[in-house]
């Protein structure tokens, strides 16, 4: 699979763009806080592909989704200490945290 972003201290000052290209990765959030589409986004920078923009956002939108299983996982640990601190803890629940921590 090629790159989705590449980093080139050569290329704008080492900001990430879209491989192949010299538009930043920012110019493309820029673009969409100021309004644009993703369409008006592509016409105005020719040399980014369609499947580029797909992939950052698909990319992205997985990373959301980890992000937010770890945040639900750290406060059912934190829930977990708290419960083994004040004695209310149930084993099953600490055993089911800890084997959702380590898939």
């Amino acid at each position: 699979m090629q790159p989705i972003i590449t980093i080139n201290p050569k290329i704008m000052h080492g900001a990430p763009c879209f491989a192949g290209t010299r538009v930043a990765v920012q110019t493309f959030f820029d673009h969409l806080e100021a309004g644009y589409t993703i369409d008006g986004f592509l016409e105005e920078f020719p040399t980014v592909a369609r499947q580029q923009v797909a992939r950052l956002l698909e990319v992205l939108r997985e990373d959301a989704a980890r992000v937010a299983g770890r945040r639900r996982v750290i406060e059912d640990v934190r829930q977990a200490r708290a419960q083994l601190t004040d004695g209310t803890a149930k084993p099953a629940s600490v055993d089911q945290i800890m084997r959702e921590i380590e898939s």
